[in-house]
């Protein structure tokens, strides 16, 4: 997953399905932000349900990390970070569903 704005080219990395987050049910980009962590967490949640197993946050959605608290707050303690870039974008291997 990528927080991606609807932006495509976020997609595109090599060897690799990325897919938008947040996403509509046809897995384009929702067109909005969540209201609040809790509907961040509910929604990764879904997906992470239906197999997803990274989230990437790019530098130009960093902001996310401060703005959603309590989301930053759940990754932290429920992932693993496995790129914590210079260049600014941070990538999580999410927990496998439950």
């Amino acid at each position: 997953l990528v927080v991606s704005r609807g932006d495509a080219g976020l997609l595109t990395v090599r060897h690799r399905r990325w897919e938008h987050f947040p996403q509509a049910p046809d897995g384009t980009w929702t067109g909005y932000h969540p209201a609040d962590s809790a509907a961040a967490l509910t929604h990764l949640d879904q997906l992470r349900q239906t197999g997803a197993t990274h989230l990437l946050i790019p530098d130009s959605s960093r902001w996310w990390l401060t703005h959603y608290e309590a989301f930053a707050a759940h990754l932290t303690a429920t992932t693993r970070v496995v790129c914590d870039s210079p260049d600014g974008w941070v990538l999580f291997a999410l927990a496998p569903a439950a």
